[in-house]
């Protein structure tokens, strides 16, 4: 019985810590990985890989693995499937003899890369932005931090409105480029003991204990984007390579559908960002409606193909409502900004109650505004309803906008005792 007990707990323990690991399958074909890659309001053309087959994967992380991904792709500038379930304490370094990349190459100038893994394609955008999510992880860590050996990688979008090339794998809010030099815990003697650099964004997994990942560190989940022209074409290339050498191996996780461009694109009302579903402006009034920074192929709900539009009382749609469309048949691609009403008024302003009241001594009464956008009381307050308990006259400044607004006043007096 005793043994029985054992077995059944050593199994148990086996299939908890099974649950907890990082799974990865190499060699998949490279639509699959493009695929498992994209996501919602993107598509995708012209797809190429450079490097060993070997050497790109996807993988799953179950359980309590640690990654901050739960599944995607990876690209490795090893052998992707070697033993990923292994721990930290592992030696991961597989030399797969492969060149280099000319790109990276100018990164770590006058260093030479080697075995590049590059994952490249065109997309088109149904939104103005597009985003992804990631993980970088390397064997270097932490025994060549500052130590001027730094394994590169970098995700370059380019196309319409990008001057050049652009590296999107960037610390967030910064111009700074992800790597081990930059995102570290320190060095002494392959020990992270300080100073930190942007540390907030790593993790130390042999200190950590982290039995799932075999690298010996890697970053925090990282959210990349930047701001595109809908429906145009761009190209992303997703580049990773050995420097100085063939081994220490290094790898990023790009989470499963996480490179998309949802959304509505943007409008402006009057040069503004337009965050309302309505628009009010005064009787005489014109709105300018401008299309997001777009090239070609705005059409709006009026038959207007202009970046902007004037809507006056004059020639408003029968619905006041307004709307733009980018569409790139060529692309398939198809992408609109949000309804906007927009509503001619002549502002209004009265106060409750109406005329004048007596305050008892010692009391107060609340006065309250007429439904508007905003409020200016001539006590300073800008909420639609005040508390008094002086005499005196009371004005109130309702607005509709900036410039269409309406006042009135009211008498507050004190009853005689």
């Amino acid at each position: 019985m005793k043994n029985k007990l054992c077995i059944i707990i050593m199994f148990v323990l086996a299939s908890i810590q099974g649950q907890a690991q990082l799974t990865v399958t190499s060699g998949n074909p490279v639509n699959a990985i493009v695929d498992s890659l994209v996501g919602t309001g993107v598509t995708v053309s012209n797809i190429t890989y450079t490097g060993n087959a070997s050497a790109r994967g996807l993988f799953s992380c179950a359980g309590g693995c640690n990654l901050g991904i739960a599944k995607g792709i990876f690209l490795s500038t090893g052998n992707a499937g070697q033993t990923p379930t292994s721990p930290p304490s592992d030696f991961h370094s597989t030399d797969l003899g492969a060149s280099g990349d000319a790109q990276l190459n100018m990164i770590v100038s006058p260093q030479q890369t080697f075995d590049a893994t590059v994952l490249e394609f065109d997309f088109t955008p149904a939104a103005d932005s597009i985003g992804f999510r990631f993980v970088f992880g390397s064997e270097e860590y932490n025994e060549f931090v500052n130590a001027g050996f730094n394994d590169v990688f970098a995700f370059y979008i380019s196309g319409p409105g990008i001057v050049g090339s652009k590296n999107l794998a960037l610390i967030p809010s910064t111009t700074i480029p992800v790597s081990i030099d930059n995102v570290n815990n320190g060095n002494s003697g392959g020990v992270a003991t300080g100073p930190c650099t942007n540390c907030a964004y790593y993790t130390d997994n042999v200190a950590n204990g982290g039995g799932a990942i075999f690298f010996d560190g890697f970053t925090h989940v990282i959210n990349a984007g930047i701001a595109v022209l809908p429906c145009q074409t761009y190209h992303m290339k997703f580049a990773i390579a050995d420097v100085g050498d063939g081994v220490y191996d290094s790898g990023v996780f790009l989470e499963a559908k996480s490179f998309t461009s949802i959304g509505n694109l943007n409008m402006y009302a009057n040069g503004a960002l337009c965050t309302v579903d309505t628009i009010y402006a005064c009787h005489g009034d014109s709105v300018i409606l401008s299309a997001s920074n777009t090239v070609g192929g705005v059409t709006w709900n009026n038959g207007a193909t202009t970046q902007s539009i004037v809507v006056t009382e004059a020639n408003i749609t029968s619905t006041g409502v307004y709307q733009y469309a980018v569409v790139n048949l060529a692309a398939l691609c198809f992408a609109s900004s949000k309804q906007v009403k927009i509503i001619f008024t002549t502002p209004t302003a009265t106060i409750t109650p109406l005329g004048s009241t007596n305050l008892c001594p010692g009391g107060s009464v609340d006065l309250e505004a007429n439904a508007g956008n905003s409020y200016l009381w001539s006590t300073g307050e800008t909420t639609q309803t005040i508390t008094v308990s002086t005499a005196g006259t009371y004005i109130v400044t309702v607005y509709e906008t900036p410039t269409c607004f309406a006042s009135d006043t009211i008498s507050v007096t004190v009853a005689a005792p």
